[in-house]
């Protein structure tokens, strides 16, 4: 599988989500949360949980990217985990 930044993006996310009913988000405001959001995620949140389990769920084929016990983290898809640790902006 060929994997590239427009593979998946939280705009598409959001407007698929508007389609089934969902609330929309302003664009400039996906943008400045997302990096965001993940960075939290890498970087803060997964070492304070015991547990953590990051999912990418493009698709009809829901995709472990990685798993985190306390501190060791494991990297299951090693595309998705560069994808989203560059859509952090690390």
């Amino acid at each position: 599988m060929s994997l590239n930044e427009r593979s998946y993006t939280p705009t598409t996310r959001v407007a698929e989500r508007v389609h089934h009913g969902g609330h929309n988000i302003p664009t400039k405001d996906i943008e400045r949360r997302f990096s965001r959001s993940l960075r939290n995620l890498l970087n803060e949140f997964s070492f304070i949980a015991s547990n953590t389990r990051c999912f990418m769920n493009k698709g009809k084929k829901i995709e472990l990217i990685f798993e985190q016990k306390n501190k060791k983290r494991t990297i299951i898809n090693d595309d998705y985990y560069k994808l989203i640790v560059k859509q952090a902006k690390l």
